[in-house]
């Protein structure tokens, strides 16, 4: 996390991890910073194909992704998987709250 972008780095990557789908969700510490069709939610998403928002290159992955502009809570991030009829798997959740 470097101020607002989030970026994935998978140091041993193999093409067949960059065919799913990544998602991001953001999470406010205001819900009425969401659109909104989202506050009931409570969160907003961003899914992304690897192929637009990342590179693969010696054998790494790399992948960048903007943060919307309000204080954001809490970050779920992971990747679609087609295979498994459209489920989150390898979501990593990140706390806000303690960053500075």
């Amino acid at each position: 996390l470097d101020g607002r972008t989030l970026t994935w780095v998978v140091e041993s990557c193999r093409p067949e991890d960059t065919r799913q789908s990544f998602l991001l969700e953001v999470v406010p510490v205001d819900p009425d910073d969401l659109p909104m069709r989202r506050r009931e939610q409570g969160w907003l998403g961003r899914g992304f194909p690897f192929g637009r928002f990342g590179v693969r290159f010696d054998g790494r992955c790399l992948a960048r992704q903007a943060l919307p502009d309000f204080p954001v809570r809490a970050l779920r991030a992971g990747r679609w998987s087609r295979e498994a009829g459209g489920w989150r798997r390898e979501v990593t959740t990140i706390d806000m709250s303690a960053a500075p």
